[in-house]
């Protein structure tokens, strides 16, 4: 099975600090839109399953992470809201409200679909 990717900006470990999360499901959307440079990239190789590589574009050459870390995902619904919670064995539960999920067109390239996220919790801190 293929891997489904999503990334978010992680400016200033934005990814483990930040209120509001937004996932991508193609990179295309920093390349037009965005001046990121850092990036936190999620693999999902099972449903309920991903790895997490940072990665940075602004400095030559680009470079990613060779060290990967595991995390389980957890999607529940209460009251109407889904809840995203990510665990990473011995390093606690981060766990987020999914805000909206929508699609973001781009000039150049097909759209890109964009999961919001705000946090309700956070245990989990940087690799």
């Amino acid at each position: 099975m293929e891997p489904l990717y999503w990334t978010t900006c992680n400016q200033d470990s934005a990814f483990f600090k930040a209120d509001t999360i937004r996932l991508y499901n193609g990179i295309n959307y920093f390349y037009q839109i965005s001046s990121c440079c850092n990036f936190i990239e999620m693999a999902f190789y099972k449903k309920d399953a991903f790895y997490l590589r940072k990665s940075q574009i602004c400095k030559e050459p680009s470079t990613a992470d060779a060290h990967i870390d595991y995390y389980q995902l957890k999607i529940t619904k209460h009251l109407g809201e889904l809840y995203f919670a990510i665990n990473k064995s011995k390093s606690g539960v981060s766990k987020f409200v999914i805000v909206k999920i929508e699609s973001v067109k781009l000039e150049e390239r097909p759209p890109v679909d964009v999961i919001v996220l705000k946090r309700l919790k956070q245990t989990i801190s940087s690799p």
